[in-house]
């Protein structure tokens, strides 16, 4: 071998060995992040208070009869088929009053029956005594008087939890149709959701040339449940005029965020000029600068708002209800959260009468029934028994849609009469077929099932029985905890279900590939960043408004405004991105390697929704999704060129739901 050979093979060792130097150098970096990370979990674990006992309601589910509770001797009178102090009234949200007729006095109230009570109406909600859980009927609602009025202006959220199915798989939820619970108020004059203004104020800074004119100001703010909320006119009377505003001279305006904030769109009016200006919409924030600039003029603030004070309520999301599970047929039922946010300037002192808390939907659900038989009569045939005869009255005149296999309407008409369980009787005759859909609306009969119903002033409240109740009977049958789960945890998010990262988002597997999440199983194993990976036990799909997200380092993934982010390792819950600024520093995980990078983009809500996957997983619940989206340095490419070393990773996520914490105003 001459000199110039071994001169080159004696390079190349020294550049293999370099390189192995490099690879053993990332492998024990990995191996101390991942001991650091373990250690750090299981401390958080050993730490983590256990579940408190400190729900706040009558006996906490739907699953007790009065005579169970309050009766020294037990017999089969109507006081057992009635559920302990839950109600059911029409849906009417204002000025409705309450019955709180003690169903332990009065078989006349409106408490929760069973079909057997001798003044049971399938009007109202009803209590399945046999199942003991609670039924919601159309948009009735179901209520609680609470021991005393407990919620003041002080309380930083109230937190009524519940888990829920649909009764069965014909019930259809429209995505117009939202769950809600609110703290009400009973008090004649007012009675409504308890409430107080948006909190809207606009101040000036500095003092203004001596060229000023006045200024007029109102926001508009959008949620993603459907609903909008114009605030009150504040006035400046001596603001900067036109090209005189400066960093010291500007107006500082600011606002309460309300729940599902999607949008806040400031408008301003210049009396002088007679114009309206839209001049900031603010996504995720809730304060502005207003530096005189503007976006464009408009003829006006805008028209028909939903309301104008935020309220001790909070809805499900546009189209999350069409999620739910279904009795019977899903693995278990959801928990559903509802972390209520009492305005701060709510005043108690005005409550003369009680407080309640009021469970219901906005739309009374529908009968989808596919595989339905036309004779060319007026008479269709079901293939299950759907037409249950307790509803034989409710049925009729309700609209009815058939439609053929595809989907295709063929007519619209009405249901004359109910003949039995699997036939009734329409005011049109249909062309014989069969594979017919067909759609009743609003005939979905107590279509949505509820139990165990928690409120509580703090995360991870569990079922404890209130103190007044001080027997330990059971109720006439004991809930059937296989179908329906958990107790949940005491509102922790909020919904269903949020959205989390879009279909074709990269999410690293236990084995350390990568595939896009709408290829996902519930069964899959997916990375965590820790030894164990965490299981796939659920993944929902919705339909959502989505940003992009990127970072110094490249890391890049499209995702809903309340995907969390993991900050740092003291981070246990992730942040939502609504909270997060560029300039942030998040978590990241790129070849495998755990490290810091700061956010360089969060974009405006992209032009088009899109889908979105939300997954629920064991264990510690983190995951890795995204790509890299980044040029390579020349010693990168050099490396990827010789080792095909490319770089892949994405965002440590995760999947603890929307925790609405931040509308503790």
């Amino acid at each position: 071998m001459d000199d110039k050979a071994f001169l080159q093979l004696k390079n190349q060792y020294n550049t293999d060995i370099a390189f192995l130097r490099e690879a053993i150098d990332d492998l024990n970096g990995n191996l101390l992040t991942v001991g650091r990370t373990v250690k750090n979990v299981l401390n958080t674990q050993i730490n983590a208070p256990a579940y408190p006992s400190s729900n706040l309601l009558w006996n906490g589910e739907l699953g007790h009869s009065v005579n169970s509770w309050f009766d020294s001797s037990y017999g089969a009178t109507d006081k057992a088929f009635e559920c302990a102090h839950f109600f059911s009234h029409d849906g009417t949200l204002s000025g409705l009053a309450l019955d709180p007729t003690d169903a332990r006095t009065s078989s006349t109230n409106k408490t929760l029956k069973a079909t057997g009570h001798s003044t049971y109406s399938s009007a109202y909600g009803k209590w399945n005594s046999e199942n003991g859980w609670g039924e919601i009927q159309g948009i009735k609602t179901i209520d609680v008087l609470l021991p005393s009025n407990m919620i003041d202006a002080t309380t930083p959220l109230a937190r009524v939890s519940m888990i829920a199915a649909k009764r069965n798989a014909y019930i259809e939820l429209t995505e117009a149709c939202l769950m809600f619970a609110g703290i009400y108020d009973n008090t004649s004059g007012q009675r409504k959701f308890l409430s107080g203004d948006l909190g809207f104020t606009a101040t000036l800074n500095g003092t203004p040339a001596a060229s000023t004119i006045e200024r007029r100001y109102k926001i508009f703010a959008q949620s993603d449940r459907g609903f909008t909320l114009l605030s009150s006119e504040v006035t400046i009377a001596a603001a900067p005029a036109d090209g005189l505003f400066t960093s010291t001279k500007n107006i500082s305006m600011s606002w309460k965020q309300q729940a599902g904030q999607l949008q806040v769109s400031i408008y301003e009016y210049i009396p002088s000029l007679a114009e309206y200006r839209l001049i900031k919409q603010v996504s995720s924030g809730t304060s502005y600068i207003h530096d005189g600039t503007f976006l464009t003029v408009v003829a006006g603030y805008p028209s028909s708002p939903t309301g104008t004070t935020r309220e001790a309520s909070f809805y499900t999301k546009t189209g999350e209800m069409t999620l739910l599970a279904t009795n019977g047929v899903s693995l278990k039922w959801d928990t559903i959260n509802f972390p209520i946010a009492v305005p701060n300037d709510y005043d108690k002192s005005l409550t003369t009468d009680r407080q309640w808390l009021r469970i219901g939907l906005t739309v009374a659900p529908n009968l989808l029934i596919p595989g339905v038989t036309s004779d060319g009569s007026t008479t269709i045939t079901a293939p299950a028994n759907v037409f249950d005869a307790e509803y034989a009255a409710d049925f009729v005149g309700k609209t009815v849609y058939v439609y053929d296999s595809n989907e295709t309407l063929l007519y619209t008409t009405t249901v004359s009469s109910r003949t039995n369980d699997t036939q009734i009787v329409l005011g049109t005759a249909i062309a014989a077929g069969t594979a017919r859909i067909v759609r009743i609306v609003a005939a979905g009969f107590h279509g949505i099932v509820v139990d165990k119903v928690h409120l509580g002033y703090q995360q991870n409240t569990s079922y404890a029985p209130n103190a007044n109740d001080f027997r330990t009977l059971q109720p006439v049958a004991a809930p059937t905890s296989s179908d329906q789960g958990g107790v949940g945890d005491g509102g922790s998010g909020g919904g269903v279900e949020t959205g989390c990262v879009i279909g074709r988002t990269l999410i690293k597997q236990g084995d350390g590939s990568w595939q896009p999440i709408d290829k996902a199983i519930e069964g899959d194993l997916w990375a965590s960043g820790e030894f164990k990976p965490n299981l796939v036990t659920k993944l929902k799909m919705s339909f959502q408004p989505v940003r992009r997200v990127r970072a110094a380092n490249g890391c890049e993934v499209v995702c809903t405004d309340t995907e969390r982010f993991v900050r740092d390792r003291s981070d246990h819950n992730g942040t939502d991105l609504f909270r997060l600024r560029i300039g942030d520093e998040v978590l990241t995980e790129i070849n495998g390697k755990i490290e810091t990078s700061k956010l360089l983009e969060i974009s405006a809500f992209l032009p088009k929704k899109e889908f979105v996957f939300t997954p629920t997983l064991s264990q510690n619940r983190l995951f890795i999704a995204g790509e890299i989206k980044a040029k390579y340095s020349w010693w990168e490419f050099f490396k990827f060129m010789l080792w095909g070393k490319r770089k892949v990773g994405g965002f440590v996520l995760h999947n603890r739901k929307y925790n609405e914490e931040f509308y503790g105003f």
